[in-house]
This record gives C-alpha cells, structure tokens and sequence, in this order.
C-alpha cells in the first residue's frame, strides 16, 4: 500500500470509527517538486444545505512539533 492508499484508509478508518475530529500527517509535494511532511486536522460537520461536510486544515509537520510536541502528530 503507497503513502496516499495508506492515508485514506485512516481517515476512513477514523470516520467509521465514530470519531469526528481525525488527525493523519503525510508528505506532500510542493510546486517545485520537493515533498514537505503535512499535518491534517480534519472535522466533520452536519450542515442543513449540505449534509456532513468535512473540514480539513493541513499545516508544516515541522511547525506543529516545534510548537506542541511529538504527541500532537501521532495518530
């Protein structure tokens, strides 16, 4: 399983679980082609127009452990 099908299976997985704020971390790539470790923060929300909608903020890995902590970015 790559990186991306590893992902989306915890979120997934997460999702099925009940659980409503989910946290994954993943490489991304950048536009000159060098990859950056992300953290993502994903919510889901019940909208009245929408149904559930997911809310997702992806922030520098490095950022975040500088910040919080390890315990932070583990799943």
């Amino acid at each position: 399983m790559d990186e991306r099908e590893a992902v989306i299976a915890d979120i997934w997985k997460q999702i099925d679980e009940g659980h409503t704020n989910g946290y994954t971390h993943f490489n991304m790539q950048k536009a000159d082609g060098g990859h950056i470790q992300v953290f993502d923060h994903g919510r889901i929300v019940e909208n009245g127009r929408y149904g559930r909608v997911i809310y997702a903020l992806i922030t520098n890995l490095e950022t975040v452990r500088e910040n919080y902590g390890n315990s932070e970015c583990n799943n």
